[in-house]
């Protein structure tokens, strides 16, 4: 049996820098011309600002707000963290075809394919086929899956055209949303069933066979506003590679508003799908893996006197997977002819077996949050939570009984406003679990608004990161027939703790209200210590290959860097967005004795994306995405050089039926030859696809 890495797609398948450390290293001439355009263009449009000092109001002026930092509404200059808005303009410009697609859009963060529907979005880098240090949430629902460690996007059963706006925190959020929003988080919120009053379908057609019905119904019955949604999808995947997806889900949203002061929202969900799994340097070994996920939310918001308010959300999340597979006769496996296995093994000729015919992993949890004001320079979010997390799987826990755990978290945050122009915001989170016990996670900003519709931020933050349950508990064993070892090949330290965060931020947020342009920057600084890996056991006893890949916390590393957007919108019609970030790592992973990789690669160093898009005067709307990333070796994945994409769409509006009806063409590497994501065989080439949305009143 040949020895790999371990594999959870399918079972069985430093030092603080210095000066000199933490010095850029000169660009690539192939970038001179980008970061020119990102030094001079804000520059050139400074003379244009407005009178110095201003009234709350003049400060706050256009800025967009956000409440995914601290729970309160505050304009993006005021928060104690970078944030991205993806907005509605933004995502459909963008062509994208999927969820995760989007995230190419904000700087800092990558997305890549592991298979051909199996996506992985990560901020600075620093990940495998398993990014396990973002939070994500749907209307405040975390979709983080204990089982994986990670997001499975596919089961999300989002719709684009159902997402009002995305807020992405670009740095460490664990002071509000806790131990998953170690280095980000993104939050994703749906429109409300009043904003989509009739029916929508959309179908869309297109490379690698790729077929997608969407049903969207909204209306009010009785005094309840719903929505409800339903999508079926199925493509082949990447060329050459059985890495296919077919599957649809069932959503509802309903919101009641039975008082003047009190509201409610309900979600329910479902979803299924078959998706191709494996690694793309070995396509003889893809297999299939059935998910079945469901969920059930319920918030309740009360507004109290003096603009105070208290909200209590519960949520329930299920995801059940099966992918059991045989590895083909021992003595295949082997290459030992059937009659010598007694005796060399102590074993007959038998199937292997790998894989579990039921993964089942849940989450509950209940959060209360209290938001009021004390007089008007002080706001003030506490709140309260708990959390019960279970994962049940004779493959990765090795026939033992289900694990679970259970979390209590407490946090707050207060903003203090001495003057006009000056914002101290202090967070903390505590939480304490099964696993680790108590972690205090505190952050400290101070914002100052010096200029009308310019602000600087310094932010300080101190985080920890629990390990997820099954990076705790995991004991991967492949069991001959009659149950004794036949490969030990993945387990949990007993000894694993937390990972541990420091990071500084100095960012910058300044808008130009008359020629319409927004500029957000931040320069950071993050250190990681003590961060999960596996590192390589050699002649583990009871192991016939005498080699076990173990989780443990041997990584640790320094991260600075540059990231920013430029959004210009000179007109409601036009609109161009530039983002750009640069990175510098360093680090080390220590697999074994004789293992110390360096992490230098691990990051792409330059990562840019500029879209641009424009309604012309029949309604036609044109809009372009050009992409491009430097050189970067993912964890466990293949060397991948640096690629460009361009795409674009074309959408016109059509005369029949409801708002919102339109025909529109996407193609995507719209230029050049194929590119490589995450594995050598993951190629992607040019796809085009022809989309017809229908608005019925």
């Amino acid at each position: 049996m040949a020895r790999r890495r371990p594999d959870r797609r399918g079972p069985g398948s430093g030092r603080r820098p210095g000066p000199a450390a933490c010095s850029f290293s000169a660009p690539s001439p192939a970038w001179t011309p980008w970061l020119f355009l990102i030094a001079l263009f804000p520059g050139s449009l400074v003379a244009r600002d407005g009178p110095a000092y201003l009234t709350e109001e003049d400060l706050l002026g256009e800025i967009p707000q956000v409440s995914s930092v601290t729970g309160l509404r505050q304009a993006v200059s005021d928060s104690p963290a970078s944030v991205t808005i993806l907005d509605r303009q933004l995502i459909r410009a963008s062509g994208a075809q999927n969820l995760a697609d989007l995230f190419r859009l904000v700087p800092g963060f990558q997305v890549y394919h592991v298979n051909g529907n199996v996506f992985a979005v990560t901020s600075h880098g620093l990940s495998d086929e398993f990014p396990k240090r973002l939070e994500v949430r749907v209307d405040g629902r975390s979709v983080y899956q204990p089982l994986l460690s990670a997001i499975e996007w596919t089961t999300l059963g989002v719709e684009l055209d159902d997402i009002e706006r995305i807020e992405v925190v670009r740095g460490s959020n664990v002071p509000l949303q806790g131990s998953n929003a170690f280095l980000g988080s993104i939050n994703i919120i749906t429109r409300h069933p009043l904003e989509q009053r009739g029916s929508h379908m959309e179908v869309t057609a297109g490379s690698r066979n790729e077929r997608r019905l969407s049903l969207r119904h909204s209306d009010s019955f009785m005094g309840v506003d719903y929505r409800i949604s339903a999508g079926y999808r199925t493509n082949d995947g990447f060329p050459m590679l059985e890495d296919g997806l077919k599957g649809g889900h069932l959503d509802l949203r309903a919101g009641y508003t039975p008082t003047l002061v009190d509201s409610f929202d309900l979600e329910l969900g479902y979803s299924q799908s078959f998706t191709g799994r494996g690694d793309g340097d070995d396509p003889a070994e893809y297999f299939d893996r059935r998910f079945v996920s469901s969920y059930q939310s319920l918030r309740w918001r009360r507004e109290l006197a003096g603009g105070d308010d208290l909200s209590l959300q519960f949520y329930h999340n299920f995801l059940g997977m099966d992918d059991r597979r045989s590895l083909g006769r021992l003595s295949e496996i082997t290459g030992i002819p059937p009659a010598l296995l007694p005796l060399l093994l102590g074993q007959p000729d038998q199937t292997i077996h790998v894989g579990d015919d039921d993964y089942l992993t849940e989450r509950y949890d209940l959060e209360l949050r209290h938001r009021m004001e004390l007089g008007e320079l002080t706001r003030v979010i506490w709140g309260a939570g708990g959390r019960y997390d279970r994962i049940d799987s004779e493959w990765l826990l090795d026939g033992g009984e289900p694990v679970h755990d259970l979390s209590l978290r407490l946090f707050g945050n207060i903003e203090w406003r001495p003057l006009p122009f000056l914002l101290f915001n202090g967070g903390v989170m505590v939480e304490d679990n099964e696993l680790v016990g108590t972690q205090v996670s505190p952050r400290l900003a101070l914002n100052i608004r010096p200029l009308r519709n310019h602000g600087i931020r310094l932010s300080a933050t101190r985080a920890h990161r629990s390990p997820s349950l099954l990076e705790a508990s995991e004991r991967q064993v492949v069991r001959f027939a009659d149950g004794s070892v036949a490969d030990v090949q993945n387990l949990s330290s007993p000894s694993l703790g937390e990972e541990d965060l420091t990071a500084f931020e100095l960012g910058y947020v300044g808008r130009w209200p008359g020629p319409g342009i927004t500029l957000d920057l931040k320069w950071y600084l993050e250190e990681v210590r003590n961060a999960i890996d596996t590192r390589k056991v050699s002649n583990y006893p009871g192991d016939l290959l005498g080699k076990v890949f173990i989780n443990d916390n041997i990584t640790r590393w320094d991260i600075h860097g540059v990231d920013g957007r430029l959004d210009w919108q000179p007109g409601p019609e036009s609109r161009v967005s530039l983002q750009y970030a640069y990175a510098d790592v360093r680090g080390v992973r220590v697999r074994s004795d004789t293992d110390l990789s360096s992490l230098k690669r691990r990051v792409p160093r330059h990562t840019l994306s500029l879209l641009a898009s424009h309604r012309f005067g029949n309604g036609l709307q044109a809009s372009a995405v050009y992409y491009r990333v430097s050189p970067v070796k993912w964890i466990g994945g293949a060397d991948i050089d640096w690629y460009s994409r361009t795409d674009l769409r074309l959408a016109l509006p059509l005369p029949l039926g409801g708002a919102g009806s339109e025909v529109s063409l996407v193609a995507q590497k719209l230029f050049g030859d194929e590119y490589l994501e995450y594995q050598a065989n993951n190629r992607f080439e040019r796809r085009i696809y022809l989309q017809l949305a229908l608005g019925l009143p």
